[in-house]
């Protein structure tokens, strides 16, 4: 992951606030620098266009999430504990996250959605990986076929940037939640919520 000066850093966080909000498609090279109090000769320094810096966006949000990943993953607690550590960094994650930047993302941007493709399946082995070992563990069912796992990440990735599921919810960040609980616990209550 490449280092950044703080004024680039900034432009990042900015760049990141504005998508967010607002998606990418509508938010400008010139709006990020103005809301970040950089120029934009400082902008083109580091960043091709719009398209590049959302790239740095995805690139620090999808670093922190292997890192904490990693580190859920690492402590000597149950499965279930790391699935529930996980699904709410997860949400933390989602949060204020716009229906706008969902689309253009995983949709209406064809450099970033083949981008975040490539991610997302990097994501995707680290997740089997662990389902794998837990299996062998124990601590879920020995009855679950892993494609078939596989195949259910794949559809809930695809539902995550349904236009007509989006549609549903007020903010995109309670839908991912209800995607994510769902894959982890079906329709019924978890036992510790009865």
């Amino acid at each position: 992951m490449p280092t950044y000066s703080k004024s680039e850093h900034l432009l990042i966080e900015t760049a990141r606030s504005l998508f967010w909000e607002y998606g990418i498609s509508r938010v400008s090279v010139e709006e990020i620098c103005e809301n970040a109090e950089v120029s934009k000769m400082t902008f083109y320094r580091r960043f091709e266009n719009k398209l590049d810096i959302a790239k740095a966006v995805l690139d620090e949000l999808i670093q922190e999430g292997v890192k904490t990943h990693e580190n859920i993953m690492s402590q000597d607690i149950s499965f279930e504990q790391k699935i529930n550590l996980s699904i709410t960094q997860k949400i933390k994650n989602a949060h204020n996250i716009s229906q706008e930047f969902i689309l253009d993302a995983y949709k209406n941007e064809p450099e970033l959605v083949k981008y975040l493709e490539k991610h997302r399946k990097k994501g995707e082995r680290m997740f089997i990986k662990e389902l794998k070992r837990a299996q062998k563990s124990g601590e879920i069912s020995q009855s679950l076929k892993v494609p078939f796992i596989k195949y259910l990440l794949n559809r809930i990735s695809e539902m995550a940037h349904d236009e007509n599921l989006l549609a549903l919810y007020k903010r995109p960040e309670k839908m991912i939640e209800q995607l994510v609980h769902f894959f982890f616990y079906g329709i019924m209550e978890k036992s510790n919520d009865r």
